[in-house]
């Protein structure tokens, strides 16, 4: 069994990889979003 350090230690390591593969996806899918429209994302927002 784990202790409470650990697990925790552990779990705020899951977050951050959580948190890292999120802003990944969400920045693939803004370029994504922005190749398909030409360079120009809906929301008028400027090129990455």
């Amino acid at each position: 069994m784990l202790y409470i350090g650990q697990k925790t230690r552990f779990h705020q390591g899951l977050q951050r990889i959580r948190q890292i593969t999120s802003q990944v996806l969400f920045k693939a899918v803004q370029y994504a979003a922005y190749r398909r429209d030409g360079g120009y994302n809906l929301s008028n927002s400027s090129p990455i």
